[in-house]
C-alpha cells in the first residue's frame, strides 16, 4: 500500500494528458460536492439557530423562575413596615439593640427561606446587618467590598442584581439581589436583599450546556460576564464582539461568529443578557451523512483513476530503477551517481558531505580465491555500507570495489563515523572462502571550506581514503614481516 501511494505521488503529474483528465474529473466532482455541501451547511445552520433559540427560551424562562422568589423577597423586605420603622428610628436605639433586633429579623428570614445570605445596609449608620447580626461598618468610599452600595444608590434603580464575593462565605462568588428601601416620603433608608451562591446558577447553566452542547453565560449591559460555569471568566471577561440590544426585549438577537453563532436574549428581571453560543459541528450533524458519502465516493473515484495508471507507472519505475541499480549489490549504480553529481556541479556545494569507501585486498582475493569470492566480498561491503550509511544519505557503487555516500548535512563527527563503521566491518565474518572484511574510508565536508566545488570535495575525500589505505597496507606488511621473523 505504501508503495502504491509513493508511486502515485511521485509520478501522477508527469503525464500531462492524464493530469488534465484527472484534474477535470476531480474538479467537476468537487464542484458538485461544494454546491451540495453548501446547501447542507445552510440547512444545518438554520436548524441549529431554531434549536438554540428554543433552548434560549427555556433557559430564559428557567432563570426568570429562579429569580422571581429572591426578587419578591427583596421587594417584600423593602416594603416591610417593621423594617422601615426600625431604620427610621435607628438612631433612637443603641447599636447593640439594632444589631439584636435587625439581626434576629434577618436570621429568621434566612432560616425560613434557606438562602445563603440575607442582608440589610443602613443609609444612616452604614452598618451592614446579616442574619448573624452585625457584620461590618461600611466604608463606601474606600473599601472595594462596599463600592456596590455607592453604585447601587447612584443608579436610582429600585432593584439591581450584583455579582460579588460573599465575605460571609469565605469570599466565594455570589449573586446579590439589591433592593432599595425608602420611607413613605421616598427618603432613602438603605438597601436590603438576598445573597445566593453562584454555584446554584453555575450548576443550572452547566446542565444546559451538557444537555444541548452549547456554552451559556449571563453578562451585564457592558458585556462583562456575571455568571459562567468557569469562575475565571466572572467579572473579568468582556464579550466585546457580542451585540447587546434592548430596543425590543422580547426578540432574540442572532449573530454569526467565526466558529458558529450566538443567540442573545435580554433578561428583564436581572437587567442582564443571556448569551448562548453554538459552535455548529458539521461533522457530527445528522445532515453530515451526505458529506461522508461524498468523501467515500471521491476516494473510490481517486482510487479508480489512480489504479488506471498505477501498473504503467510501476512498470516504468521498475525499468527506471533497473537502469539505476547495481545488480550485484542492490545499491544505486554509477549511472544514477553521475546524474546526481551533475546536479551538484551547477554551483558550489553547501551542507554536503562526501564519503569515499574502498574495499581492501579485493585483487588478492580475486587472484587467490576467484571472482566469485571477490563478488562475495563486494556484497559484504555493500551490506555493511547499507546498514550503517543508508539512514544518513544515498549509497552508491561507483566501480568494482569503490563505493560513495553523499549526505546532505555536515553536522556530525567524522572520526566517530569512521570508528563506528570500522567496528561494524570488523564484526563481519563468514564461513566461506573469505573470512574477514576490511575497507578504507575518506570523508570530506563542504563546511570545512569557504567555497568548494563537488569535484574538489570528491578529490579531498579520495585523498583521505588513500591515506587510510596506505596506513592499512603498511600495518599489514609489518604484521607479515613480524610473522616471518
Amino acid at each position: 500500500m505504501r508503495t502504491f501511494f509513493t508511486i502515485i505521488k511521485m509520478n501522477i503529474f508527469k503525464d500531462k494528458k492524464f493530469t488534465l483528465a484527472f484534474v477535470m474529473v476531480v474538479l467537476s466532482y468537487l464542484a458538485t460536492f461544494l454546491v451540495s455541501f453548501g446547501l447542507i451547511r445552510s440547512v444545518i445552520y438554520d436548524n441549529a439557530v431554531q434549536m438554540t433559540t428554543l433552548v434560549a427560551t427555556r433557559i430564559h424562562n428557567r432563570i426568570n423562575d429562579e429569580m422571581t422568589m429572591p426578587i419578591n423577597v427583596g421587594l417584600t423586605m423593602a416594603h416591610d413596615v417593621y423594617l422601615i420603622e426600625r431604620l427610621k428610628k435607628e438612631s433612637q436605639h443603641t447599636e447593640q439593640e439594632n444589631i439584636d433586633d435587625i439581626g434576629n429579623y434577618l436570621n429568621n428570614l434566612q432560616k425560613g427561606l434557606g438562602y445563603e445570605s440575607v442582608f440589610l445596609a443602613s443609609e444612616q449608620s452604614h452598618i451592614f446587618y446579616t442574619g448573624s447580626g452585625f457584620f461590618k461598618h461600611m466604608d463606601i468610599d474606600n473599601d472595594t467590598h462596599d463600592f456596590w452600595y455607592r453604585e447601587f444608590i447612584k443608579s436610582g434603580e429600585p432593584f439591581v442584581p450584583n455579582v460579588d464575593h460573599n465575605q460571609e462565605q469565605f469570599d466565594t462568588w455570589a449573586v446579590f439581589y439589591n433592593t432599595r428601601i425608602e420611607d413613605e416620603e421616598r427618603n432613602l433608608l438603605g438597601a436590603c436583599g438576598i445573597g445566593r451562591s453562584m454555584n446554584e446558577l453555575k450548576d443550572m447553566l452547566a446542565q444546559f450546556e451538557k444537555e444541548y452542547n452549547v456554552s451559556v453565560c449571563l453578562v451585564n449591559s457592558e458585556g462583562v460576564v456575571q455568571v459562567d460555569v468557569d469562575d475565571v471568566k466572572i467579572d473579568k471577561t468582556v464579550l466585546s464582539d457580542t451585540k447587546l440590544e434592548i430596543d425590543n426585549p422580547d426578540e432574540y438577537n442572532i449573530q454569526r461568529e467565526e466558529d458558529g453563532f450566538s443567540v442573545t436574549k435580554y433578561v428583564a428581571s436581572l437587567s442582564w443578557f443571556l448569551v448562548i453560543r453554538n459552535n455548529v459541528n458539521y461533522r457530527i450533524s445528522a445532515y453530515s451523512t451526505l458529506f461522508f458519502y461524498f468523501v467515500i465516493l471521491l476516494v473510490i473515484l481517486l482510487i479508480i483513476l489512480s489504479i488506471g495508471v498505477f501498473i504503467i507507472i510501476k512498470r516504468n519505475n521498475e525499468l527506471h530503477n533497473t537502469s539505476f541499480r547495481d545488480n550485484l549489490t542492490g545499491l544505486i549504480n554509477r549511472n544514477a551517481y553521475e546524474v546526481d553529481i551533475e546536479k551538484l556541479k551547477r554551483q558550489p556545494v553547501k551542507d554536503i558531505s562526501y564519503i569515499t569507501i574502498d574495499v581492501n585486498g579485493l585483487k588478492k582475493v580475486n587472484d587467490g580465491l576467484g571472482h566469485q569470492a571477490g563478488d562475495m566480498l563486494i556484497r559484504a561491503a555493500a551490506e555493511c555500507i547499507t546498514q550503517y550509511f543508508s539512514k544518513l544519505g544515498k549509497c552508491y557503487r561507483i566501480g568494482g570495489d569503490e563505493f560513495a555516500v553523499i549526505i546532505n548535512r555536515t553536522n556530525f563527527d567524522s572520526q566517530k563515523i569512521c570508528r563506528e563503521f570500522h567496528e561494524l566491518v570488523d564484526q563481519w565474518h563468514s564461513e566461506g572462502p573469505v573470512k574477514r572484511l576490511s575497507m578504507s574510508v575518506g570523508i570530506a565536508k563542504s563546511s570545512d571550506y569557504e567555497s568548494v566545488e563537488i569535484e574538489k570535495l570528491i578529490e579531498y575525500a579520495d585523498m583521505a581514503m588513500y591515506k587510510e589505505k596506505e596506513e592499512y597496507y603498511k600495518l599489514l606488511r609489518e604484521q607479515e614481516n613480524a610473522a616471518k621473523a
